[in-house]
């Protein structure tokens, strides 16, 4: 529950308006401890914020073993001989 807490728009201004700017690095620091955390009462709307998060993460996955399969059959397959002084590229 706390990523989709951390990604909530109320959250999101929250941070940005602590954060500040040393040399390059934007950080927090320890104000992260200042931060107002929306929490829903309700059980429900906890766990379907729970879910709603684990979902995203899952689809998230399955789309990354997709473009593997995808970006792994569309590339040429790199063949190199025994003695590793030539290679060649084949279709797969």
């Amino acid at each position: 529950m706390l990523l989709g807490l951390l990604s909530s728009p109320i959250v999101k201004r929250q941070i940005r308006s602590k954060q500040f700017t040393q040399d390059i690095i934007d950080t927090l620091g320890g104000r992260i401890n200042e931060l107002i955390l929306p929490i829903p009462k309700d059980k429900k709307q906890q766990e379907n914020i729970i879910n709603n998060v684990k979902n995203v993460y899952k689809k998230k996955e399955e789309t990354k073993k997709l473009m593997r399969k995808i970006v792994t059959q569309s590339i040429p397959e790199l063949n190199i001989d025994s003695n590793n002084t030539s290679f060649t590229l084949t279709d797969l």
